[in-house]
């Protein structure tokens, strides 16, 4: 099976070694053409454009930071859709709107291409490892023939439902997460305002009713950076990218005729960071942040 993968920045690149890794022949896409220089020694291939990747590709997978991107390699001048063959399948691993895959699988039928959304959880490191946690919509019958390829990817792979299912599991998770991260920080400063030891809250609520993912994840950075001055960071989880999957959601639950109070609060709470010029940091630069964000 000929994969084709675009996007070969922090995630991609972990995510394509590892597909060269377990055999598959693969062709690499990326604007910066220093993102692929380190998959060469792998066997990877590069292609000039993603028109001609899709020629030579069964599997297409996209892993972009935004629908623009997306929408521009799939559709753009010298896209997919004007190389792409009848049977082949687009795998979007982006994190997007649930109405990118279903727009994209709609328009990609006319060409006999298929379309699975898939994205994925778990950070840079996991994404190397080989163990994302992969959320899948689409066609069962595709999903199953894609299963090779996707374990090469991560060690949970749900088929969560039709096309888009994917991209909602993505959007409702990471909207926890921004959430569960805002809480974080303004506990760490209530403790600190009590005299408890930052390590101590670690310690013990992650093995209490207070864990969660944000807690285990990105509390140590934090600690990390007030003992060191540096702080070690997760570059798949910055605070632009946590802005705008809290922002899709906003507007998927206002869609949906729902109360999102406390998400239109916390996203308001990441635009202030954002203004103080945080935007590229990891999220858990939030808790230093913390005395700063005070809501507009």
């Amino acid at each position: 099976m000929k994969i084709g993968f675009i996007g070969l920045g922090v995630m991609g690149h972990g995510m394509a070694k590892n597909l060269l890794q377990n055999g598959f022949h693969l062709s690499g896409y990326d604007r910066s053409k220093e993102a692929i220089q380190g998959l060469l020694p792998f066997g990877a291939q590069i292609s000039d454009s993603p028109q001609q990747l899709a020629q030579v590709s069964d599997v297409i997978i996209t892993m972009l930071p935004n629908a623009g991107a997306e929408q521009e390699v799939i559709f753009g001048q010298n896209g997919i859709i004007s190389g792409v063959r009848p049977g082949t399948v687009l795998i979007e691993m982006s994190t997007v709107s649930p109405e990118i895959p279903r727009r994209v699988a709609k328009s990609g039928a006319v060409f006999g291409m298929e379309v699975l959304d898939a994205p994925v959880s778990g950070g840079a490191s996991r994404a190397e490892k080989g163990t994302l946690t992969i959320m899948v919509g689409g066609e069962e019958e595709i999903f199953k023939r894609c299963l090779p390829v996707l374990h090469s990817l991560g060690d949970k792979v749900y088929h969560v439902g039709a096309t888009g299912t994917g991209a909602s599991m993505k959007i409702v998770n990471n909207l926890m997460l921004g959430i569960n991260m805002v809480g974080v920080a303004e506990a760490l400063h209530l403790a600190k305002s009590l005299g408890l030891k930052p390590q101590a809250v670690f310690e013990i609520a992650q093995m209490s009713s207070g864990e969660s993912y944000a807690l285990k994840a990105k509390v140590p950075r934090a600690i990390q950076k007030h003992h060191s001055g540096k702080t070690k960071t997760e570059p798949g989880s910055p605070i632009d990218l946590q802005h705008k999957d809290l922002e899709i959601a906003l507007q998927i639950g206002r869609g949906n005729g729902l109360n999102m109070d406390l998400t239109t609060f916390v996203l308001n709470i990441y635009e202030v960071a954002q203004e103080l010029g945080a935007g590229r940091e990891d999220i858990s630069a939030m808790i230093e942040l913390w005395p700063q964000l005070k809501p507009t």
